[in-house]
């Protein structure tokens, strides 16, 4: 990922659901809550399987930001599968 540009190519992209970027990298939830209030409801319960880019259509999030936030984060965390051979 480039760190001049958070939104372009990372690890975490729109085709992945909530719960790939959470079984990824468990830390996410956190990012996930703090969309909570501008959704208006729990994304992690009503938005699980949902892709991050329906997830962001559906509750009128801003898909870069939020691709932004979770990029970050992966960025600064070993992918899950990577522990764990």
């Amino acid at each position: 990922m480039n760190p001049s540009d958070p939104t372009g190519p990372g690890p975490v992209s729109p085709s992945m659901t909530l719960l790939d970027v959470m079984f990824q990298w468990r830390s996410s939830e956190a990012v996930f809550k703090a969309y909570e209030n501008q959704a208006g409801t729990c994304l992690r319960c009503h938005a699980l399987f949902n892709t991050l880019a329906e997830t962001a259509e559906k509750y009128n999030l801003d898909l870069a930001q939020l691709l932004a936030d979770l990029n970050a984060l992966a960025a600064d965390l070993p992918i899950k599968s990577q522990l764990n051979p």
